[in-house]
């Protein structure tokens, strides 16, 4: 995908760049203090392209569309997430509803980003799907709701991606404010991770960790 000397200009060129240069080396999930998943660099970026795969072949062209991503932290989320970009899309990750949340409540929370960024499509964990489903009933949108066991193709597809093209949408929480959105470029993105690298005098033997949303 990259000449051995290039640097990575999308965050779909990073993860190749980093399963290239660090084969078995990935991303670890813990919850409570035990690990409870291990997903490499080159996996997830095998993983990216079927589910990109599955999307095109339900949908097709989807360059440039949003598409919602309401999942737990889990390995799930970034499949997804690299998934999504994959198929020439841009993620607009949503929180997942809480354990004591109630449906209606979720609802709020999330239907202003949803009408915002024109949602037609969403994608979300195995439990939620049917809350998901509801939801764009009661709201009228005219979406799809798939989980990830939809979406799962033998043949993976990556589309070409530039460092202008959009890479995410982040939503701000809403705890003092309707949420508001803002869009991210790969280029953008990768240069805040480049400068997190130089800040930190990072090697390649590191170990990040990492506690966000």
């Amino acid at each position: 995908m990259l000449p051995a000397d290039s640097r990575p200009g999308t965050l779909l060129e990073v993860l190749w760049s980093a399963g290239r240069r660090a084969p078995g080396r990935g991303i670890r999930v813990f919850r409570a203090g035990r690990e409870v998943e291990h997903l490499s660099y080159a996996e997830l970026y095998e993983d990216a392209g079927r589910i990109a795969g599955g999307l095109s072949d339900r949908h097709g062209e989807l360059r440039g569309e949003r598409i919602a991503l309401v999942f737990p932290t889990s390995g799930d989320y970034l499949r997804a997430f690299f998934g999504v970009l994959a198929a020439g899309a841009t993620p607009v990750p949503l929180p997942a509803p809480l354990r004591f949340s109630s449906p209606e409540r979720f609802g709020e929370r999330i239907r202003g980003a949803l009408c915002q960024s024109r949602i037609r499509l969403l994608l979300g964990s195995e439990k939620v799907v049917p809350i998901l489903e509801a939801l764009a009933a009661v709201l009228g949108l005219p979406a799809h709701v798939h989980s990830l066991a939809d979406l799962r193709q033998r043949c993976p597809a990556w589309q070409e991606l530039a460092p202008q093209d959009s890479a995410l949408v982040q939503y701000t929480s809403g705890s003092t404010a309707a949420p508001k959105g803002v869009v991210l470029t790969h280029g953008q993105i990768v240069a805040n991770l480049d400068a997190v690298h130089r800040a930190l005098a990072m090697q390649a033997n590191d170990v990040c960790c990492s506690w966000l949303p």
